[in-house]
């Protein structure tokens, strides 16, 4: 349930609702990655920030194989599909601008 209304994603079998729920990581290593992996997966638009080219380079691949590798156990949702929600942003502006939720102390602390 968010902000009141239940939220249906793809694991459960019900359509996504038609305004995408959007959401900022900041950082795309393992963890990081994971959580794009999650909410991907669960319909949300995701833009990841990683201070590290070679980090935002790979984080597609990284996903791909993580998402493909679960497929057995999680076959609702294409690897392809999780991927074209996620977007890798260079700075962390970006990555947080139309994302709810963001608090301004992580744009300071990230700076």
């Amino acid at each position: 349930m968010v902000d009141g209304q239940v939220r249906a994603t793809p694991a459960s079998g019900a359509a996504v609702p038609p305004e995408r729920r959007r959401v900022a990581i900041v950082g795309a290593g393992i963890i990081g990655s994971s959580w794009a992996l999650v909410f991907a997966r669960a319909g949300w638009e995701v833009r990841v920030f990683a201070r590290h080219a070679e980090v935002r380079k790979s984080l597609h691949e990284r996903v791909r194989q993580a998402a493909a590798a679960a497929r057995p156990i999680a076959p609702d949702v294409a690897p392809s599909e999780i991927l074209s929600r996620i977007e890798v942003s260079v700075s962390l502006d970006d990555a947080l601008q139309g994302r709810s939720g963001c608090r301004s102390r992580w744009k300071r602390t990230w700076r």
